[in-house]
């Protein structure tokens, strides 16, 4: 077995690498401007900013889809209204006025 896997084995994000580097490289440089403008203590300030940012601010995380197949067609509830069962009590309400 090799230590490396093959070509066709690895699965590379390079969109994902690259936001990645440019997010490091944008923290590293607000670091810089700190420690420029008040030495290891703006150094330091802006360390601690950046760490608050990211408890308050998350960052976005890509939401996946969920697929589920339905059992059936759905139903139109416009026109025949809606039943639901409900702990083994059975609820239907009517369509909604064409008045509305």
């Amino acid at each position: 077995m090799a230590p490396f896997p093959e070509d066709d084995e690895l699965e590379i994000d390079v969109r994902a690498i690259i936001a990645e580097e440019a997010e490091a490289a944008r923290r590293k440089a607000v670091v810089e401007a700190g420690r420029r403008r008040a030495g290891v203590t703006g150094a330091a300030m802006a360390g601690i900013m950046l760490a608050i940012s990211d408890i308050y601010e998350p960052r976005e995380r890509e939401e996946i889809p969920i697929v589920e197949e339905a059992p059936s067609d759905p139903e139109d509830i416009d026109t025949d209204g809606i039943g639901l069962d409900v702990d083994g009590i059975e609820m239907w309400a009517p369509p909604p006025d064409e008045s509305d």
